[in-house]
């Protein structure tokens, strides 16, 4: 998975000296990119249900593909409040 956010990878492990307050956690550090991946993802999803709309769908299938729609633009609001709410000095990042 070349060129994705590694959630898993914590980095460098705990060590005796203490850091600065205000230099951001590692957590921190990681929300940009984070934030950047999430949008990435939903907007080929929400993409890919903008072409599956444009097919001849039964009743069913479009309560579904509603529901899906509504979930992606809901997931949308979600990562635009999360880059919003990241200090400035972390906005820049990715």
């Amino acid at each position: 998975m070349r060129g994705r956010l590694n959630l898993a990878d914590k980095g460098p492990g705990p060590s005796s000296e203490t850091k600065p307050v205000t230099q951001p956690s590692c957590a921190a550090d990681r929300l940009p990119g984070l934030a950047h991946e999430l949008a990435n993802l939903v907007q080929a999803v929400s993409g890919n249900l903008e072409l599956l709309g444009r097919r001849s769908l039964d009743e069913t299938s479009l309560r579904y593909l509603g529901n899906a729609q509504m979930a992606a633009q809901h997931l949308t609001e979600l990562t635009i409040g999360l880059q919003a709410t990241l200090p400035s000095s972390l906005r820049s990042r990715k």
